[in-house]
Parts: C-alpha cells; structure tokens; sequence
C-alpha cells in the first residue's frame, strides 16, 4: 500500500473573527496517498476553498493536526513546507513581462531563496517540470500571449517545480474551454500516477471528476463524505447535494438533468447511438422514459441511422429523418387533450 502523503486529524477548517472561531465542517479525518488523485466537490460557499487553503498551510486551522508525510506541520519551517506542498490557486497570476521558462523557475524558491541563482540541478527541475505538463515547446514565450490552457499549464509547472510529495490546486480548470478541462483532468490523473505526486483538485466539473478520480470529498450541509466516486452514487450522496425540485441526479450516467415538464411517458425502442440520442431529445422536451407502453405513451422507434424516428402515440403514426423534427414533434403534442400524433 502506498504511504500517506497529506493527514488530518480532528482538523478544524473556518475562520477567526474578533477573537472567536467560526468553524465551517466539523472536525475532520482525512487521508491523501502518494499516486492518488482526489477531487473535491460541493456547492458554493460549502467551504472546498477554505479546507483546500488549510490543506496547503496557507490558513491556520481552528483545531486539530495536520501532518505532511508523517511530520507534523507546526513543526516544519515555511521552507520546508514549500518543498512539500506545491499550490495552485484559482486567481490568474500578474507575473508582468516574463518567459513561461522564468514563470516556472520562480518555483525553485524553497531550495535556492528568492535572492538565489538557478544552478544546475535547479534548471533540471524547470525542465523536468515543463515536460511533465507538455509544456516545454512553451518555454520561452511571454506567459502573457499564452490561452488560458496554456498559462495553466504552466502555473502546475511552476508548483511541479518545487518537486513536492503533494499538489493541491484549488478549481485549476475554472478558466478553461472544454477540451482543455478534459485534458487538464487527465494530465492531474497522470501526474498522480506517474510521479507518486498526491494530487488533490476542487473542482464544478462533476463529470469529468467522477471519471478521473480516485476518490472524491463530497462537501455538502455542513458535513463532507469521502469514498470512490462509485460509492458516493451508489449512496445517494450526489443527488443529497445537488438534486432540487429542477435537478435530478442520474446514477445510470453519473451526471445531472433538468427535470422539464409534465414527465408524460415514451418509450424509445432501438440500439447503439440512434436510440441513446431519440431520449435524450424526449427527454428534454419533458418526457419521461419507461420500460413498457400504456395508454397514452409516446413510442419512438429509432432507425438505423441517426435521425431517422418514427413515432406513434393514440394510433397515429408520424416519421422524420432528423432529431429537430423530433424535438418539434415532442414539444407540440398537446398535454392533456388529444392522444394522436
């Protein structure tokens, strides 16, 4: 079994105001190992910035211990800290007119000081750094003409930089279009498999956390759980935190829905894409899926190639060949009066 990287023990997260402390959870038991790789999830204000920001010694705890592999932090200089943790926060640095190189080397600074000069060793670690983000071909640009993905990249490198056992970054994909949320998610998965790294992320990407994490801190109503994504489904957890009068949690997709419209029901028949695509339609539209037909039900049978439907309802049979016809089709059937097509 691996060793255990990052430990709380009876740890207490909030804040101090005028002398009294305002917990926000209540005191906590976590585990981060080296190799994995943990999301933290919740909605706004349930406090994921304020633990992740006590994780990273950046905010003193009201209570508890916190140990960083096995030490504990109140008896570790700031130095050596910084050559255990490296943090990535959600605010874009101003670094003015510098090489994504020099960014990355800013990095070294719990091994040299910030008055020290790079040596050989140091520049290794730049470079080892930016390779493991797939970044070197960035090296020498000015961090300010590079895309939000880009300079993302090289804000890991730089906390890579400072070859610590444990990453933590609060909403690294925050800025970030949706191939470069996809991308970044795997990059933390590899980083936390290939080098040792624990990784811990917070993150709104529900579905890109759920299949991209070892183990997910679900914060919600004042209390956090911790298990496999899979476990958290299977319990309910996901739909306790988020699921509303408009929201639904899917299980079978592992992610969210709106609820729309009166649920009437449909049925689609058919296999592969076609049919997955036929329900998706109905049921954004307000139909409700179920497994056999009754009066009053919407059957759409799809064909073979995409588009293509044909629908009946009431005896009425209609066909189209795309799936705007489809949602059109869905959308204008009336509610409560006639059953036909």
């Amino acid at each position: 079994m691996s060793a255990v990287a990052l430990e709380a023990e009876s740890l207490v997260v909030g804040y101090r105001r005028r002398g009294r402390k305002l917990p926000v959870l209540p005191a906590l038991d976590l585990a981060v190992r080296t190799g994995e790789f943990v999301c933290l999830l919740g909605p706004n204000g349930a406090g994921k910035s304020t633990l992740l920001r006590t994780l990273a010694t950046v905010q003193r705890p009201l209570g508890g211990v916190l140990r960083i592999g096995g030490a504990e932090v109140s008896t570790l200089r700031q130095v050596e800290i910084g050559r255990r943790i490296g943090l990535v926060q959600t605010e874009r640095l101003d670094v003015g007119a510098l090489t994504a190189y020099a960014v990355v080397s800013l990095g070294r600074y719990p091994h040299i000081g910030w008055g020290g000069h790079l040596g050989p060793a140091d520049h290794a670690a730049v470079r080892r750094a930016l390779d493991n983000v797939g970044a070197a071909h960035l090296a020498h640009r000015d961090i300010g003409e590079l895309s939000d993905g880009e300079r993302q990249r090289i804000n890991i490198a730089r906390a890579l930089a400072q070859e610590p056992a444990i990453l933590i970054l609060d909403e690294p994909t925050a800025f970030l279009d949706i191939g470069s949320r996809v991308e970044l998610m795997g990059l933390l998965r590899r980083l936390a498999r290939e080098s040792g790294l624990a990784v811990v992320a917070s993150t709104h990407d529900l579905d890109l956390a759920l299949r991209s994490a070892d183990t997910v801190w679900l914060m919600s109503l004042g209390r956090l759980q911790a298990g496999a994504p899979e476990d958290l489904v299977f319990g309910g957890e996901f739909e306790a935190a988020f699921g509303s009068e408009r929201i639904a949690f899917r299980t079978d997709e592992r992610t969210f829905r709106l609820r729309t419209g009166s649920g009437r029901p449909a049925i689609v028949r058919g296999d592969g894409l076609s049919a997955i695509l036929a329900g998706a339609v109905l049921e954004r539209e307000g139909w409700a899926m179920v497994a056999e037909p009754s009066a009053g039900t919407l059957v759409v049978t799809a064909g073979p190639a995409n588009g293509e439907w044909r629908a009946e309802m009431g005896g009425t049979v209609a066909r189209g060949t795309t799936y705007a016809e489809l949602a059109t089709l869905a959308r204008g059937l009336p509610e409560h009066t006639s059953s036909t097509v």
